[in-house]
């Protein structure tokens, strides 16, 4: 980003509620993969910030010159109750599922783990 738009570009690192961003379980990981190598991206952490880029550099290529001095900034934050999720046993079970199966891919590659 700073090579697009300048040595003077600040990037505020900003995860707040962001798990789903990056998951660690990839759907079609193999097309992921080609991917990767189609593009030279050494890694799947290097794809995922040149996605963010491209992401950046498009939305400000669309808002470039709609410019506004006397934006405010303001924080309200507010405490909001919500139900629990109720999970029956089917559910509960195929978590257990999930994590079980996790378990044994981790024990039996120990360098899998991020």
């Amino acid at each position: 980003l700073k090579a697009k738009l300048g040595e003077s570009l600040v990037v505020l690192g900003w995860c707040g509620a962001a798990g789903d961003q990056g998951p660690k379980r990839r759907f079609h990981e193999e097309a992921e993969n080609r991917m990767l190598q189609l593009r030279g991206t050494g890694s799947w952490l290097d794809e995922f910030g040149r996605r963010i880029a491209e992401s950046v550099l498009d939305t400000y290529s669309l808002v470039r010159e709609d410019r506004h001095g006397d934006i405010v900034l303001a924080h309200h934050a507010e405490t909001v109750p919500l139900p629990g999720w109720k999970l029956n046993e089917k559910q509960i079970s195929e978590i257990r599922g999930w994590r079980d199966a996790y378990a044994r891919e981790l024990a039996g590659d120990p360098n899998g783990a991020p």
